[in-house]
C-alpha cells in the first residue's frame, strides 16, 4: 500500500510549482510517498520515492494502491481514480507559469471541482482536510453532469484499448 502516490504526467515543461506544493505539504501526507516526477528534475531525500516514468500498468496499480492521489488535471489520471472511487487533490498547470500552452487543465479541474468530483490545491499548501476527504461518497456521481459523462466514457474508451 502506498500513503501518497503524485504524478505529473508526461508533458515536457517544468512543473516547479507542483513539486514546491507537495515538498511543502510533506509532514502532512500519509507515507509512504511515491512521485512520477515527468521531466521534472527532484532532489533524492528520504522523505519519498521517485521515478521519471511508469509503465501504464504500474501506474494504474499506484492508483489503486495509495491512499491520496495527488496529480496534474490530466484527464486520463483524473478519470482513473474517480473509476477507483477516488478524489484526486488536483494542481492544474497553468499558461501564466508556463507550465502548459494554455489553461484547459485549469478549466477541467474547476468545472470538476464544481461538481464535487476532485479537490484543487489553489494554495501552496495542501491541507490535511483535503486529504482526510479524498474518497468519493455514495452521493457523488460521474454521470451527474452530461459533458463530464460523455467525457469519461470516451477517455476510458482510449485508456482501456
Amino acid at each position: 500500500m502506498i500513503g501518497t502516490f503524485c504524478t505529473v504526467g508526461n508533458l515536457k515543461k517544468p512543473f516547479d510549482r507542483f513539486f514546491k506544493i507537495i515538498f511543502n505539504s510533506i509532514d502532512n501526507l500519509p507515507k509512504p510517498i511515491l512521485i512520477q516526477s515527468g521531466y521534472n528534475k527532484i532532489k533524492n531525500t528520504n522523505n519519498y520515492d521517485f521515478q521519471d516514468f511508469f509503465q501504464m500498468n504500474e501506474h494504474q496499480k499506484y492508483l489503486e494502491n495509495s491512499k491520496v492521489v495527488i496529480s496534474h488535471a490530466g484527464a486520463g489520471t483524473i478519470f482513473q481514480c474517480l473509476n477507483l472511487n477516488k478524489r484526486p487533490i488536483v494542481i492544474p498547470r497553468l499558461k501564466k507559469f508556463d507550465e502548459h500552452v494554455n489553461d484547459h487543465q485549469l478549466d477541467l479541474a474547476l468545472k470538476l471541482k464544481d461538481l464535487n468530483l476532485i479537490y484543487v490545491v489553489e494554495e501552496e499548501l495542501i491541507s490535511m482536510q483535503l486529504i482526510k476527504e479524498n474518497k468519493l461518497s455514495s452521493e457523488d456521481k460521474i454521470k451527474s453532469d452530461p459533458l463530464i459523462y460523455k467525457l469519461h466514457k470516451r477517455i476510458n474508451t482510449i485508456v482501456n484499448k
